[in-house]
């Protein structure tokens, strides 16, 4: 994949490390280790001091984890950061109940990953969220 004039940067947030880890790794299937630069957040609260110091194409959170979740921080990421360089989300999440889902739609998220989930559904869906940021046909 050729890029435009930059590199991809994600941001993985999950409080299970295998969890950051796996989804690193995957990620490295689709978008080149030279073309991007991933940051892993060990929760909500080390998210936004990553985001407070940096800008990020996309952030893919868990939505369940100890002192700040992943719907305190699309709230944040929706209503603090200006929209010219507000990233993508993509919300993953072990369990979703009907309450969770529709406050995710609230906060402008049409869909969520359910963990397990499959690889290639994974990337296919980065792909759709990181696909403007790239000059390519995928």
């Amino acid at each position: 994949m050729v890029l435009e004039n930059k590199r991809i940067k994600i941001l993985i947030v999950d409080d299970e490390p295998g969890i950051r880890d796996y989804l690193s790794q995957a990620l490295t299937y689709i978008i080149e280790n030279d073309q991007m630069r991933i940051v892993q957040a060990t929760d909500g609260m080390d998210a936004l001091a990553k985001i407070k110091n940096e800008d990020f194409d996309l952030v893919i959170t868990d939505l369940i984890m100890p002192r700040l979740g992943g719907l305190e921080l699309i709230t944040y990421i929706n209503t603090r950061i200006d929209i010219k360089s507000r990233p993508q989300v993509m919300a993953i999440s072990a369990s979703i109940t009907q309450e969770l889902l529709n406050q995710l739609i609230e906060l402008g998220q049409k869909e969520i990953l359910i963990k397990p989930f499959d690889q290639k559904e994974f990337l296919q869906k980065v792909i759709q969220k990181i696909k403007p940021k790239l000059k390519t046909n995928l």
